[in-house]
């Protein structure tokens, strides 16, 4: 795409041209970046954060005002510095799914295992069972992407491919998911 006015693609983006949309999240890419490796270091996996951020593109874009006198940038920046805040100071209270418990297994490790008695050492039944109906309360999509995303370990730009949508669709979509299950087990 050739160089367009920031205001221009926002006006662009906002009207439904998805490669308008693409280009913000390109030229922001650096700004993500930077505020990942300030929150969270050099030793993380980026993938999920950075598509995060390109979720917060896309609601900052459908949320932003055209009308006030705040340039796009700015905003952005604020919206963005403040999602990398939150997701540092949420990790220490999300029970993460891929996250390692010990020697390598993590929780989608136990799920997935056919040996109860360990299972049930790490998580009682209540905790397993709500699990269970976290996931089965996400749609069909919300399911595949989670599957494809977490349980086959595809990129995002991967699962968008498989599922026939596009990476913001698919950005939206994930976030989605996790959203639902953060919110159903925000008390496990």
């Amino acid at each position: 795409m050739e160089t367009i006015v920031l205001s221009d693609l926002v006006r662009m983006a906002k009207s439904g041209d998805e490669e308008a949309a693409a280009e913000i999240i390109r030229r922001f890419a650096p700004l993500k970046i930077k505020l990942i490796k300030n929150y969270f270091g050099y030793g993380t996996d980026w993938d999920d954060y950075l598509a995060e951020g390109d979720r917060m593109i896309l609601e900052s874009i459908r949320d932003y005002n055209l009308e006030k006198n705040v340039p796009f940038e700015s905003y952005l920046k604020i919206r963005l510095r403040y999602l990398y805040q939150n997701l540092r100071a949420k990790e220490r209270e999300l029970v993460y799914l891929d996250r390692e418990i010990e020697d390598g297994i993590s929780l989608v490790d136990i799920l997935e295992s056919d040996d109860p008695p360990l299972y049930e050492a790490i998580i009682g039944q209540a905790e397993r069972d709500e699990v269970r109906e976290a996931l089965n309360d996400l749609t069909e999509r919300q399911k595949t992407i989670i599957e494809l995303h977490y349980y086959q370990d595809k990129s995002i730009r991967r699962c968008a491919e498989i599922m026939g949508i596009s990476y913001q669709s698919a950005v939206e979509l994930k976030g989605r998911a996790i959203d639902a299950m953060r919110e159903r087990l925000k008390n496990f």
